[in-house]
């Protein structure tokens, strides 16, 4: 069991990069743990979320975001869906310079980045538009709706809705409210900069000449260019308490130790990031032939030296051998708990902190490397030493 006792009366800090004036990087290891942890100095960096692909749909490793934006610390950021059509879709609120890439409706907490300020707060974004007399609640942001709910697509979710032709009634409109078109069928070009408004063919709701502006109300969401936002769940703290949630869930998802990837704010505006690592080791009973695939080609050089043939010639006993001693880590780690997390966040001197996606997304990217163990989990490439693409990073840039 972690003990944070054991942090503060026998902490080992082994110091990788140290700059006095701008972020500090220790790791501490015991026989169970590695923890990766950056403190970064109030006003010394800027930061910025961004979306793989700068669209709905697609992932990137954290290092092909970092590289891109002249990073110098890097982490995965939020949730997001895996496999199929929805690759790469965030799965809650991503707003990246007011351009909205997903919106959760129900209360959730958020990493907020306005102007040059950086702040975990509740977002409650219950979204309405009203065209004349008509005042309607959006079910789905930039996502595909069922046939009896209403959807607001942005340009960020692509060129066209995809939506079904002959299934729904799909008003467009720019960004100051203004309806540019309106028709009686789906797919309909997304305005650059504005909305597509897609309604069930049998709406009651119908568009006449005088229909000339949507209210968009997007709740307590603010939608502005100096404003970014990506959801985090949970709120590890508030104002330097740990929320009751945080302690009382019962689920696998709180309770179980995990890889983990989480940001907290001190009083003074130091960021801390926290990274946790798990190793998790292939169950080859779960193998997918993708997976051996996979294995061979990363492994064929090793496996050449070791037994002096090429990975297609092993005999079932060799390849056996191979995935126990050629995946994951020599080392195991065991993750932490949101409790665990919640607690090592607030020993740290954070005021306020929020959890992010973990398992095999947690990454941490430093000046070029990445620093942590990374490793598949349930999700994707269980026990695969691989850096999994995620569908949006969270970077800091030196001023």
């Amino acid at each position: 069991m972690f003990n944070i006792l054991i942090i503060l009366q026998a902490i080992f800090w082994c110091t990788l990069t140290v700059s006095a004036t701008t972020h500090r990087y220790d790791v501490y290891k015991t026989n169970e743990h590695v923890l990766h942890i950056v403190t970064l100095s109030a006003g010394t960096y800027s930061t910025k979320i961004i979306k793989a692909q700068n669209g709905i749909f697609g992932r990137e490793t954290v290092a092909v975001i970092a590289e891109r934006h002249n990073a110098t610390i890097a982490i995965n950021g939020g949730y997001f869906e895996i496999g199929n059509a929805k690759d790469g879709m965030p799965s809650g609120t991503l707003i990246i310079d007011g351009k909205i890439f997903g919106l959760r409706s129900t209360p959730h907490f958020c990493l907020i980045q306005q102007n040059e300020t950086l702040s975990i707060g509740l977002q409650n974004n219950p979204a309405r538009v009203d065209i004349d007399n008509h005042s309607m609640t959006i079910d789905h942001i930039n996502h595909q709706p069922k046939e009896n709910k209403i959807a607001l697509f942005s340009d960020a979710f692509g060129a066209r809705t995809l939506t079904a032709i002959n299934k729904r009634h799909e008003i467009a409109f720019n960004a100051k409210g203004d309806i540019i078109s309106t028709k009686t069928r789906g797919n309909t070009p997304i305005p650059e900069g504005g909305y597509v408004l897609s309604l069930p063919a049998q709406h009651a709701l119908i568009s006449t000449p005088k229909s000339t502006k949507v209210m968009l109300n997007l709740g307590r969401a603010i939608i502005n260019e100096q404003t970014s936002m990506v959801m985090g769940i949970p709120r590890l703290l508030t104002n330097g308490k740990i929320p009751s949630p945080v302690t009382e869930e019962a689920s696998d998802f709180f309770k179980k130790p995990h890889a983990r990837t989480a940001i907290g704010i001190k009083s003074n505006g130091d960021v801390v990031i926290v990274v946790a690592e798990h190793t998790i080791k292939q169950d080859l009973k779960k193998l997918k032939m993708s997976d051996i695939v996979y294995f061979g080609k990363k492994h064929a050089a090793e496996i050449k030296t070791k037994y002096q043939k090429s990975f297609e010639q092993l005999t079932l006993t060799e390849l056996k051998e191979c995935f126990e001693t050629m995946t994951g880590s020599v080392d195991t780690a065991v993750g932490l708990t949101l409790p665990e997390l919640a607690e090592l966040m607030r020993t740290l001197g954070c005021k306020d902190a929020l959890n992010f996606d973990g398992g095999g997304s947690s990454t941490l990217w430093i000046n070029g490397t990445i620093v942590n163990q990374v490793i598949g989990d349930d999700d994707e490439a269980a026990g695969q030493a691989i850096a999994r693409p995620v569908a949006d990073a969270i970077v800091f840039i030196q001023k």
